[in-house]
Order: structure tokens, then C-alpha cells, then sequence
């Protein structure tokens, strides 16, 4: 709890489901004016700002922007958009909380950090898993025993039913480890830390747009070792295991997660009664966001930052064409 309530005003960009998901936090947090929704999409828009009472609405984000002025965005736009949004965003200095992904190629991202580090804009990915309360709880726990001794991510996608939607469009599908593979390759690199070499090998078992198995081994500082597979056919959940001293962390659905002890023995992991109520890990992401804008402090860990967003993107690029050196 802080000494002092701040009243921040922040702008949101984008009326979709994630942007609906942020909105639910920052309307439930006393020191957060949301001063303005800037979307295309007017009926979604429209019914947005009359559910959580919003007096500005737009259809140019820039004009958002440059009218309002807001202390800091959030930009919850179409993955096809993000990119060019969070750019006029940071090239105007917006301390800005950018979904993911921040572009569809490490470049973008790359150039998003040059363009916020020029303009001094304190930046973030919405990479929100990394705050799953259950998740930091199970971390400590483990490294209270010992360092970080392996890390297995299993990551199926379902793609068939995903591209029946008709939702995306071609070149987006063509980068759907972007788009959504990217949060379990984050937490990989979130748990294991500095990379020292990747080897990555990659198949087509069904798919024609994208490849369909997806397969790396990951060599970090510390002699950790991670080990991520992508089967896309196979049933879920998304998993992780991370292997300590005398202690195994699972987090199998990523929404639970317990501790396994040597003597076999198990403790169920606590969930933060925020992760229930709202999407889990988003209130925890968009609360240390908005405490680093009230601060002008650049958010530090457990944030992902743009910085960190360019490494899971060149592992991204290295599992998708294992011919491309990683260094």
C-alpha cells in the first residue's frame, strides 16, 4: 500500500477482449482515472466506454494521444496492429504496457526498444503469466532449496480449430509463435535467465502454413538446461516443470500449480484471490506497471520488458528456422 494516492491517467487502446480484460483491473483501482479508449471499432468502443464509464472515446489512437495526453497506455490492440500502435506510443514518449506480441519479428520489437529508450519512455510486455501469484510463490520456494536446476515447457496449440475461426489473417497464422506460442517460451527464459546456446529442430506433420512440432533445447547460465516441445496435434494443457534441489515445481494447468518434495510429499501452491477474480497474473502486471509510472522508474522484475521480449522473439525465429544461427 502506498503513502500516497496517486491519480493516474491512463489511456487504453483497443476494445477487444484483452483490452476488455485490462479494463476490468484498472476500473477496480482507486487511484486510476481512465481518461480515454481509442478503437476502430465504434460499437465495441461505444459499449465499452458506457460499461466502464469512460468520457473520451476515439478512433485515431494518435489523436488520443495528442489530445490527452495520458500519464501512461495500454495497447491491447489486434496482433497485426500492435507493432505500428506501440511505435506512434514510444516515438511520442508514452510510457506504455504493450501486449504481446510487440511486433511479428524480433526487428520490430528491437526497434520498439530503440525507439523507447531515445524517447524515454518506460515500456512493458503483457506478458502477464510471469505474475501468476501460485508461479512466484512456487519460485521462491525452490530457490529457497538451491539454484534452478532444469525446466521442461510443454506447449501444445490447437491450430486447426483456430484457424476456422477466420479471426486471424494469413501472414499473422504464418506467425503464430508470436501471437500466442511466445508466453511459454517468455516463462522458460523468465525462469532460466541468461541464454548460452539453443539448439532447435523443427517438423511438418500436418500443417502447411506454419510447422506443427517444435522442439528446442535451451543451455542457460548456472548449468540449467531447458527443454521446450510444441506437438501441435496433442491434447493440453500448457505445462511447466522446473527442477530444483530436492524439489520439482509443476504448473499443470498454468491456472494451478504444486511443489513435489523428494520424500514425496506435495504442497498445493496458494492462489491470490485477484488471480480468481480477474485474469489470472493481470492484476499483479497491471498494478507493478502503474506503480513504475507513478515512480518513472523502468518496471523491473518479474516485468518483461522490451529488452527481454527481442530475446523470446530470436528464440521464436530460431525454433521456426533451426538453420539460423542463434548468436
Amino acid at each position: 500500500m502506498r503513502d500516497v494516492l496517486l491519480k493516474l491517467r491512463i489511456g487504453v487502446i483497443g476494445a477487444g477482449r484483452m483490452a476488455q480484460s485490462h479494463l476490468d483491473v484498472l476500473a477496480s483501482m482507486p487511484d486510476v482515472e481512465i481518461a480515454a479508449l481509442a478503437s476502430r471499432g465504434a460499437e465495441r468502443r461505444d459499449a465499452a466506454c458506457a460499461r466502464y464509464r469512460i468520457g473520451k472515446a476515439y478512433q485515431d489512437h494518435r489523436e488520443m494521444l495528442d489530445r490527452e495526453k495520458p500519464d501512461a497506455v495500454i495497447v491491447a490492440v489486434s496482433v497485426a496492429d500492435n507493432y505500428e500502435v506501440a511505435r506512434d506510443c514510444l516515438q511520442r514518449g508514452v510510457h506504455s504496457l504493450i501486449e504481446k506480441p510487440p511486433g511479428l519479428s524480433s526487428a520490430e520489437a528491437a526497434n520498439l526498444l530503440k525507439i523507447a529508450e531515445s524517447a524515454k519512455a518506460l515500456h512493458m510486455v503483457g506478458l502477464q503469466r510471469r505474475f501468476l501469484s501460485h508461479l512466484q510463490t512456487g519460485l521462491r520456494l525452490l530457490r529457497e532449496r538451491g539454484p534452478v536446476l532444469g525446466i521442461s515447457v510443454e506447449a501444445p496449440e490447437l491450430f486447426g480449430p483456430i484457424k476456422e475461426k477466420k479471426k486471424f489473417p494469413e501472414h499473422v497464422l504464418a506467425k503464430w509463435m508470436f501471437a500466442n506460442g511466445i508466453h511459454l517460451l517468455d516463462l522458460m527464459c523468465f525462469v532460466g535467465g541468461d541464454i548460452l546456446s539453443v539448439a532447435s529442430r523443427r517438423y511438418w506433420i500436418g500443417e502447411t502454413i506454419h510447422p506443427d512440432s517444435l522442439h528446442t533445447m535451451v543451455e542457460f547460465a548456472g548449468s540449467c538446461v531447458g527443454h521446450y516441445h510444441s506437438i501441435w496435434p496433442s491434447p493440453g494443457p500448457w505445462s511447466l516443470r522446473v527442477y530444483g534441489v530436492g524439489c520439482k515445481l509443476i504448473i499443470e494447468p498454468l491456472e494451478e500449480g504444486r511443489i513435489v518434495y523428494a520424500d514425496k510429499t506435495s504442497t498445493t501452491l496458494p492462489i491470490d484471490p485477484r488471480d480468481a477474480d480477474f485474469k489470472p497474473g493481470l492484476y499483479a502486471q497491471d498494478r507493478h506497471f502503474l506503480d513504475a509510472c507513478a515512480s518513472k522508474t523502468q518496471p523491473g522484475y518479474p516485468a518483461a520488458n522490451l529488452r527481454e521480449a527481442v530475446t523470446a522473439m530470436r528464440l521464436i525465429e530460431d525454433l521456426v528456422d533451426p538453420s539460423r544461427p542463434w548468436a
